[in-house]
């Protein structure tokens, strides 16, 4: 990690708000919607962005969990005043504050929030403060939360959130700089009181745990940058092979071990953890430890009860029941992949298959990824890709298309790893499109049956 700062020799910090937004090659006129809360690092930010070519929208918004929320949202919109920046506020009714998870619910609708004022305001993208102690305390709750490999990554630099881009340019930079330099510039604040309950686990992270290992090594936050961005590059590496495994095992609300039965133990675990994430099942690791070991064993029959319904081992198959559904098929279909030049046919004698060109016979094409085309019935996370370059979760899909519910699980379609070009049934205008990018190379194609 280089933090962005330059010393004087009056020994004054020197940061630069355009020198932060270089590496997302930002049009030079693109409006920023900034998460600001008034803390230091949201304050800073502001400030450093302010005094960029691009037109800054200061996004407030007030959770109503605390009495200074009110001051706190007004020193916002006056410091914006001064920048020169717009101010907008948002507001969470009490009367939403749900009983239980209120961080998460806070969260969420903090994001709804931004999204709108970015929607409202022609902007692409939202900017929000986390720094480079943000990031060591990511990692650090997630070890102790549960050492998931896919999580340990920490935060992007960058990420999409719903049609729009999510940037942290602060993420290489430490608080401890963010102070000194609120300090020399005699930028306003608020310091939020909550931040020294010790009764959250964050700030006993952030109090007891990461002190010390500044203790123990200085450079533990360059570090901490170091390691996140290896395992981002590793994640990106291995998450499409894992895919594969995955669409291989899955059939549904069936997985079935044979299809993963050569591989080491650690990826058989690591496709069972991905499984449970996609039926969204939370399972704990006793669980999962026991689950792959009946899954691997695949003798007689085995149920594991966890939040919201049932995990059934029966010899060599996993089977996701929930609360209220019944029990999967026994006709359930097995994935196939489609092969180059040659038709699969479908239940009701239409074909599908993959070319190297457009076949002449093609009622409905589209260019598709060079990559394994899998027929296979829908998972949970798959997303359509729609004419106009966006996507959407296909479940959403099918519930704006009107689709029973019923038919939503039998319903095939054709996927590279989550994405999905066809739907069975559907009128195929808005998956089927020409697309013209490098990365394009193959071609997915329906024909009439054949009389």
């Amino acid at each position: 990690m280089v933090e962005l700062i330059h010393v004087t020799k009056a020994r004054k910090l020197m940061l630069s708000g355009e020198a932060l937004l270089a590496p997302f090659a930002l049009p030079p006129q693109a409006p920023l919607v900034i998460g600001v809360s008034g803390g230091v690092d949201s304050m800073v930010l502001l400030t450093l962005l302010a005094q960029t070519t691009h037109p800054v929208i200061a996004a407030q918004f007030d959770h109503q969990l605390r009495p200074q929320s009110a001051a706190e949202a007004q020193l916002v919109a006056d410091y914006a005043t001064r920048l020169g920046a717009v101010s907008v506020l948002g507001q969470w009714p009490q009367a939403a504050h749900p009983q239980s998870g209120i961080e998460a619910a806070a969260r969420t609708a903090r994001y709804d929030f931004l999204v709108k004022a970015a929607h409202l305001h022609h902007a692409a993208y939202l900017v929000v403060a986390h720094h480079a102690d943000d990031q060591l305390e990511t990692i650090l709750w997630q070890l102790a939360r549960s050492g998931n490999v896919m999580k340990m990554a920490g935060m992007t630099a960058q990420r999409p959130q719903a049609d729009l881009q999510v940037l942290r340019p602060l993420l290489g930079i430490s608080k401890k700089t963010l102070y000194a330099y609120a300090q020399q510039h005699q930028i306003p604040f608020a310091e939020d009181a909550t931040n020294q309950d010790m009764a959250m686990s964050r700030n006993r992270i952030r109090q007891q745990v990461t002190p010390v290992l500044k203790t123990l090594n200085p450079q533990v936050l360059a570090h901490t940058a170091r390691f996140s961005q290896g395992l981002q590059g590793l994640l990106s590496l291995a998450q499409p092979a894992l895919a594969q495994l995955v669409a291989a095992c899955v059939t549904g609300t069936q997985a079935h071990w044979s299809a993963i039965a050569a591989q080491p133990q650690t990826v058989q675990r690591l496709v069972l953890e991905t499984i449970l994430t996609q039926w969204q099942v939370q399972a704990t690791a006793a669980v999962v430890d026991a689950l792959l070991a009946a899954w691997q064993t695949g003798a007689g029959h085995k149920v594991f009860s966890v939040a919201g319904g049932q995990l059934i081992v029966n010899y060599h198959t996993l089977q996701w029941q929930a609360h209220g559904s019944q029990a999967p098929s026994a006709k359930a279909i097995t994935p196939v992949r489609l092969r180059l030049g040659t038709w699969q046919a479908l239940p009701n004698g239409t074909q599908i298959g993959v070319f190297a060109q457009k076949p002449p016979l093609a009622a409905q094409w589209a260019l598709v990824p060079d990559a394994a085309i899998m027929l296979r019935l829908r998972q949970p996370g798959d997303r359509v890709c729609l004419a106009d370059g966006h996507h959407k979760l296909l479940r959403r899909w099918l519930i704006d298309h009107k689709v029973p519910q019923a038919q939503r699980a039998q319903t095939l379609v054709a996927a590279c790893g989550q994405t999905i070009f066809w739907v069975q049934g559907m009128p195929g205008h808005e998956l089927f499109h020409e697309q013209r990018t490098d990365i394009m190379q193959a071609v997915l194609a329906l024909q009439p049956p054949i009389r």
